[in-house]
């Protein structure tokens, strides 16, 4: 997936990415664990980064997923968009404008 960043934040990108892996890998625990708490502050955090940094696409994903946190929806039904946000994260190319 292909997404337009500014130059101006080419230095920070990597750590975001960095930290956003991370924070994937925290939801996938809690995943596993069905903890709806934890499940919904990480995709807060997730939400609040990736629009920040201008990952419009995969924030509206993120959106979508921590909306169906919130009203504890099926935990088969929030995997799959969990992991389909983390294929969005791994196939993520950035070209810097």
């Amino acid at each position: 997936m292909k997404v337009q960043i500014s130059k101006e934040l080419k230095d920070i990108i990597p750590i975001f990415l960095s930290e956003s892996k991370k924070t994937l890998k925290a939801l996938e625990e809690a995943l596993e664990k069905n903890d709806y708490e934890t499940m919904k502050q990480l995709t807060h955090k997730l939400k609040g980064s990736s629009g920040s940094y201008g990952f419009y696409e995969w924030n509206v994903k993120i959106k979508s997923l921590e909306g169906k946190i919130k009203e504890k929806e099926n935990i088969d039904i929030i995997k799959k968009e969990f992991y389909d946000i983390s294929d969005y994260y791994n196939k993520i190319q950035i070209e810097y404008i």
